[in-house]
């Protein structure tokens, strides 16, 4: 059963929160001088890991279970997770669950405004 689709615009918003708040966690984690953010911390054959990739990891998971609506189921994917977790309508489970639907605003994605010069600021911050 589908329910009906928060506002997509709230939805960016939070999205762009998240945006906020792994930045602020990087930035954070580097002003403590406890890991080397753009250094290799680990290799597949498939994927390189980086100090940051570690750092957002750790905080993705924990921002979608606590910010997002429960009424928006959302299946969340990441390097530092085994199994993509599906987040919200009271449930948190492994793959194997599919997220239908479309609607206004679905696959159409805009981007967190923010200005250049902020963004610029942002990746000489975390080493880039």
């Amino acid at each position: 059963m589908m329910t009906a689709m928060s506002d997509p615009e709230v939805l960016r918003h939070r999205l762009c929160g998240l945006q906020e708040h792994v930045l602020r966690a990087l930035l954070e984690s580097r002003a403590e001088g406890g890991r080397e953010l753009t250094g290799v911390v680990g290799r597949t054959v498939a994927d390189v890991s980086y100090g940051l990739d570690r750092v957002a990891d750790a905080v993705v998971l924990p921002w979608f279970e606590r910010e997002w609506p429960g009424t928006e189921p959302v299946l969340v994917v990441s390097e530092g997770l085994d199994e993509p977790v599906l987040v919200g309508a009271g449930v948190r489970q492994a793959r194997g669950v599919e997220l239908g639907g479309s609607g206004p605003g679905r696959g159409h994605p805009r981007r967190c405004r923010r200005r250049r010069d902020d963004r610029a600021a942002d990746h000489q911050a975390v080493g880039e």
